[in-house]
Order: structure tokens, then C-alpha cells, then sequence
């Protein structure tokens, strides 16, 4: 639910991402986890392979900024399954974030 609420905050301000890259072990462990971040806010989540994921996004954005990286999608090489949304399972979600 915290993704949820995360990505209606974001939306207020940035519009909406061509993709959510999801990182971290233990997460990346569990398809439960994965497909649960994807059926709260009902937008695709793409694992992450990459060693370090959060590391090299704070790298890579600022280096598109700074001109050094022309293309992120180039980067992209280190991008997993994509878990879509069930869905049945929104409805399950905002009914659980209701409570």
C-alpha cells in the first residue's frame, strides 16, 4: 500500500513512468513481493539484474543530466521479467488500503 500512496504522491508533481524497475535482494527473491508491487498501484514493475541497481541509478541519472549518458533506454541491459498487474488484485488492494 506504501507504493501506492508513494506513486499518487509522484503523479502530483512528474507524470506518469514508462516503467517501474524494482531492486533490492530480498525483494528480487520474492515473486510475491514483486507481483504485489505491481498489483497495489496497477502498473508493471521490471526486475532488476543489475549488482548495485540503486547505486548506478544515482549515477546514471545525473550522468544523462550532465550530457555524459545520451540515452538511459541504452543502459537498460540490466532489466529482468516484468511482472504486470492482475487484475483482480487492484480492487483487492484499495479495498485493503481502505480499512
Amino acid at each position: 500500500m506504501s507504493f501506492k500512496q508513494i506513486r499518487a504522491l509522484l503523479r502530483r508533481s512528474f507524470p506518469a513512468p514508462a516503467q517501474v524497475i524494482a531492486s533490492g535482494g530480498a525483494l528480487l527473491r520474492s515473486k510475491v513481493w514483486l507481483q504485489m508491487m505491481a498489483d497495489a498501484p496497477g502498473h508493471p514493475v521490471v526486475a532488476s539484474n543489475a549488482a548495485e541497481a540503486s547505486s548506478r541509478g544515482a549515477v546514471l541519472i545525473p550522468a544523462e543530466q550532465m550530457g555524459f549518458v545520451d540515452d538511459l533506454d541504452a543502459t537498460s541491459s540490466h532489466l529482468g521479467e516484468t511482472l504486470h498487474p492482475k487484475p483482480a488484485r487492484p480492487c483487492i488492494s484499495a479495498h485493503a488500503a481502505a480499512k
